[in-house]
């Protein structure tokens, strides 16, 4: 019995895993509290994430997702807690803050026609694709290109 029960947590756990929702703002709010989130379930590291149009939701604790969309009209702001995007990040909203933001991750892209007003550093590490549609404003800091990355 003991068997079955450890085989189905090890299977579980792996499908879990291999799997990343997509969490998309429902309201302006802070990043941690269910009340921002459509369905009522906050964002964690395996997720995709899309702040909607004329959503501002502020992060709340340092964290690390998969895909981060901002829609046009949609804010993010860092609250000064770093965000980690290992996957997709599109910006065609405002991202906003005090602290680095790092795009890490292989086989990703850059797109959007948004603007990043911060003043940590814009870190990129991986083989990223920057989108012939891109046109993303950078401003307040430097963008920091890791050893080992390829645009």
């Amino acid at each position: 019995m003991e068997k079955i029960y450890l085989f189905l947590v090890i299977v579980f756990f792996n499908f879990s895993i291999c799997f990343s929702a997509t969490r998309t703002s429902t309201q302006s709010g802070s990043w941690s509290s269910s009340s921002t989130w459509v369905g009522g379930v906050v964002p964690t590291s395996s997720d995709n994430v899309i702040i909607a149009a004329g959503h501002n939701v502020t992060l709340s604790a340092n964290t690390s997702i998969v895909n981060l969309t901002i829609q046009t009209g949609g804010v993010f702001d860092d609250n000064n807690k770093t965000m980690t995007v290992t996957g997709n990040f599109v910006i065609d909203g405002v991202y906003k803050g005090q602290k680095d933001l790092t795009l890490t991750g292989s086989g990703t892209t850059i797109d959007g026609y948004g603007e990043v007003k911060n003043t940590g550093k814009w870190i990129l590490s991986g083989n990223k694709t920057i989108n012939s549609t891109a046109f993303i404003n950078k401003t307040g800091s430097p963008l920091q290109v890791n050893a080992s990355t390829t645009i």
